[in-house]
């Protein structure tokens, strides 16, 4: 586990805090207001700098800051939007740098907020900002991997402290209220592991072979608190070898390969695994967070092993215990990883709460077609039909379906089925100038869906294309036709005539702004007066709104107020 030498060659990282809405509070005086701020910021102090270290980590509600802070706490004024149905204290959306924290939740329900007043019904800040504080630690430490729960040992009884940073929703108002809890040993391995990375990005590149978490997400029941957003699942580890393991999976790189040393993905690390240390923890699963997730082993620096990959061969993987939920989905209680040469057994029970679970909530294991390649054309025009090549494999073979963004609000609804691994030319149609960005996933018949593609961009340019017409001689001068060939309107045209030789009174350079020429359509005439005596050098341009600029020369011979034009 990395010391905190080794978190500090990676950068402090800064958490601003936003807690102007706690200004906007009519109920408290500016003192309370103060204390208030300075106890939150002091209990997320607390909990960080005894994790990586206080040189590491920064925490301020300074406006200053926030524009450079690696996260934001939103403190918002009002309550969770979700209420009634899964109300919480506080949250952070998948990716986000920015977790929300809503004082209501804490100082506007009738039926908690006592815990944070004193007996003459008066705020008492300290208790509040320590709810508050302790539930905006929580969700941050969200963005850095840490799960529910964690713990050095099996959940004893209810009042069981020793993971009540990462509880989560089980935490009541009372207790956070007196919270003076800090990460345990297992989270701030986590910090440290991620520290320093943009918030995790857990949706696996190898989904070839996935384990699939379900949710239940029926009405909220008394009896199912982790239903609906989380599914936290029992960790029953088992080795034999020597040294030590990290048991986590592949995700999408965050980092560019600069913690990790891999441009391409990074290890999502979740817990360790050693010889001396096999006590039960509790992993987190959240909804659009692990839903296709490549488990494996790495080798930790004191195994024999260092920084090596073992994916979980699908022969070892034993579900067990299924039962039908509600909405017709067969899952898996337990779900049992086998790495026989390492020596290494891990089961992951669903139903990590007894009583208290959602009993519909559980695990399948199976293939997925791989993520869509989409090729194409990256540039072109408004109103033209341009063909894009995409393609998956499903590893058992099974037909695809495909569903495509096309990123300007058209979608293509899963169209197919396509044989697995044949190239598929679909056809679309750009109708504004805009860059697009065009991704797809792949569904089999077996109703195992892919990871989202990469995007594929494509800049659709209007297409101007101005031409300058041949050069008319006669008695008033010189005339020229300016037309647009494109198939957009061409804007500001702006064309010009320099007469270069001879004695000329009237017309050696003229310019003029001819205005917007429609699309496929001669815009202008460009009539030129001239006055003077002796042959000349003809030079005219056209140019227009993102358009370079065109030329035509030509030779003529100016006689008083008549031009002969002789090469045009």
């Amino acid at each position: 586990i990395p010391n905190e030498s080794v978190v500090s060659s990676r950068g402090s990282v800064t958490i601003y805090v936003n807690t102007s809405a706690i200004d906007a509070r009519t109920d408290l005086n500016s003192t309370q207001k103060t204390a208030l701020k300075n106890r939150i910021l002091q209990h997320l102090r607390d909990n960080y700098n005894d994790a990586v270290g206080s040189a590491n980590v920064t925490i301020t509600n300074d406006p200053s800051q926030a524009g450079s802070a690696n996260r934001t706490i939103q403190i918002q004024p009002g309550m969770d939007p979700k209420r009634p149905k899964s109300a919480a204290w506080g949250r952070w959306p998948h990716k986000s740098n920015t977790t929300y924290v809503y004082l209501g939740e804490f100082m506007n329900d009738s039926s908690v907020n006592g815990s944070f007043k004193d007996a003459d019904g008066k705020w008492n800040t300290t208790k509040l900002g320590n709810a508050i504080g302790h539930t905006a630690g929580h969700e941050v430490g969200h963005s850095f991997s840490i799960g529910h729960n964690h713990k050095e040992g099996p959940k004893r009884n209810a009042n069981d402290n020793r993971s009540k940073m990462t509880v989560g929703t089980n935490l009541n108002a009372s207790e956070r209220a007196n919270a003076s809890f800090k990460f345990d040993n297992h989270s701030k391995d986590v910090l440290k592991k991620n520290w320093g990375k943009p918030p995790c990005d857990s949706t696996a590149d190898y989904d070839e072979k996935v384990l699939i978490s379900h949710f239940w997400d029926g009405p909220l029941l008394p009896d199912k608190p982790d239903e609906g957003g989380t599914l936290d699942a029992l960790f029953l580890p088992y080795a034999e070898m020597p040294g030590g393991y990290e048991f986590g999976f592949l995700g999408q790189d965050t980092d560019n390969g600069i913690i990790d040393g891999n441009p391409d993905f990074d290890f999502v690390y979740k817990s360790s695994l050693m010889m001396d240390d096999t006590d039960a923890e509790i992993i987190s699963f959240m909804e659009d967070h692990h839903e296709h997730t490549s488990w494996l082993l790495r080798g930790s620096e004191t195994s024999p092993y260092p920084g090596e990959w073992f994916t979980v061969n699908p022969d070892n993987v034993l579900l067990e215990e299924f039962i039908e939920n509600p909405d017709g989905d067969f899952v898996a209680r337990f779900a049992t990883m086998t790495w026989p040469e390492q020596g290494v057994f891990i089961t992951l029970d669903s139903y990590s709460f007894g009583d208290e679970s959602c009993p519909y909530n559980g695990f399948t294991y199976g293939y997925v077609p791989t993520v869509p390649e989409i090729t194409g054309p990256e540039s072109g025009e408004p109103g033209v039909e341009y063909n894009f090549t995409i393609v998956s494999t499903d590893p058992t073979g099974l037909n695809v379906f495909y569903y495509i963004d096309w990123g300007d609000g058209e979608i293509e609804e899963w169209i197919g089925p396509f044989p697995s691994g044949v190239d598929q030319i679909i056809s679309h149609i750009f109708e504004e100038p805009a860059t697009y960005s065009i991704r797809a996933k792949a569904k089999n018949t077996n109703g195992g869906e892919s990871l989202w593609s990469d995007d594929h961009k494509i800049v659709i340019i209007p297409s101007v294309e101005l031409e300058i017409g041949e050069i008319i001689g006669g008695l008033l001068g010189i005339s020229v036709e300016i037309k647009n060939n494109g198939s957009s309107n061409a804007t500001n045209v702006i064309s010009s005539i320099i007469l270069e030789g001879g004695i000329i009174l009237i017309g050696r350079e003229i310019s003029e702004n001819i205005g917007t020429i429609e699309a496929g359509s001669t815009g202008a005439i460009f009539d030129i007066p001239v006055l003077g005596f002796g042959p000349v050098e003809i030079t005219i341009t056209a140019s227009a709104d993102g358009v370079e600029e065109v030329t035509r020369t030509g030779r003529g011979f100016v006689l008083l107020f008549y031009i002969i034009i002789s090469i045009p």
